[in-house]
């Protein structure tokens, strides 16, 4: 039998290349992380909310709003991930984020009226957005 050489020690670690965090105000009691990675060609947008609120203060399934006039040109929508309470699936919605007129929303297939308090709808994703 031959010998496999490695190229790199096994725990050797690529660098992740820093997040910078997005100036928003979170709303609806939402905290946590928002931050973007920009490379050649995309963003990486990485989301990792929480909110104590038992209901929707600041608009239905409202996350954030821009803190400046910086906001996306076009309207842009996350991946699908998965929100609800409980255990049973009549209780869970399957939701993007919609990035659109200077704030963040949840959208989902059931529509914003189905959507659970936001105390069961935490947010832990990444998404990609093309330049």
């Amino acid at each position: 039998m031959g010998q496999i050489s490695v190229a790199f020690p096994i725990a050797y670690k690529m660098p992740e290349k820093e997040y910078k965090d997005v100036n928003v105000n979170l709303l609806n009691g939402y905290s946590g992380i928002l931050q973007e990675r920009v490379e050649p060609g995309y963003r990486i947008i990485k989301v990792n909310l929480q909110s104590n609120n038992s209901e929707w203060s600041d608009g239905k399934g409202i996350l954030f709003e821009y803190a400046t006039t910086r906001a996306l040109n076009a309207d842009k929508l996350s991946s699908a991930f998965i929100v609800g309470e409980g255990v049973n699936i009549e209780n869970k919605q399957i939701v993007h984020i919609l990035m659109s007129a200077g704030k963040g929303r949840l959208v989902g297939n059931n529509g914003v009226d189905k959507l659970s308090s936001p105390i069961h709808c935490p947010i832990n994703t990444y998404f990609i957005i093309p330049n």
